[in-house]
């Protein structure tokens, strides 16, 4: 991961804007049966001069499911700002592709991060688990 990303990760649920100083629960499992939503968080460094903050959602075969892009302006040239951000993936686009879903993020088409987590039923998830655990 970049030293201008702060961290990324899954959630299920915002509770309060992004720039809290509660952050949400992350999690690497997420259940198609039970969860709405897979929501990437990311915090990402403002150095300086504006760029171009865009991530890609691969299914597990590798084939890009979705992107996003945000348009991250200039800051003071004396000071850093933080930059927070979220983006929302509907579980009913992503139930028919169980599996290792992996998030690229790019900064102006430069690879400053890649975020991984699963989908699956229970079993699978058990599973999952199981393997990492060996």
């Amino acid at each position: 991961m970049s030293n201008v990303v702060e961290y990324g990760y899954f959630t299920t649920g915002l509770q309060s804007p992004l720039g809290w100083y509660f952050k949400p629960l992350a999690y690497r499992h997420f259940n198609i049966d039970n969860d709405e939503q897979v929501i990437f968080v990311g915090v990402v460094q403002n150095p300086g001069p504006a760029y171009v903050l865009r991530g890609v959602l691969r299914r597990p075969d590798s084939t890009r499911h979705a992107d996003f892009r945000r348009e991250v302006g200039a800051s003071h040239p004396l000071s850093r700002s933080t930059y927070y951000m979220s983006q929302e993936f509907a579980m009913k686009d992503l139930k028919g592709f169980p599996g290792d879903w992996s998030l690229e993020l790019f900064i102006d088409d430069a690879q400053v991060g890649a975020f991984s987590f699963f989908l699956g039923d229970a079993r699978a998830i058990t599973q999952a688990r199981k393997r990492r655990a060996e």
